[in-house]
């Protein structure tokens, strides 16, 4: 599958990014400003992708539910 987000593509499952490659898609995205929560907490795609919505509240510190929508 490839995630095309304005110039950021990968030719990568989402499940095997490391958590390198999901910052810079936050950042691609317009949410940079969670990159040092996802730092501490994200492991890899497969745990974004597992995520509930609880967790990206409390972990990555995502109050705002317009930005949990663009993760979900």
């Amino acid at each position: 599958m490839k995630v095309k987000r304005g110039s950021f593509r990968v030719n990568e499952p989402f499940a095997e990014w490391d958590s390198n490659m999901i910052c810079d898609w936050l950042v691609s995205i317009g949410l940079s400003m969670y990159i040092p929560d996802c730092k501490k907490w994200v492991k890899n795609g497969d745990q974004l992708l597992k995520a509930t919505t609880t967790e990206f509240e409390k972990e990555l510190n995502i109050k705002n539910p317009l930005h949990r929508k663009k993760l979900l």
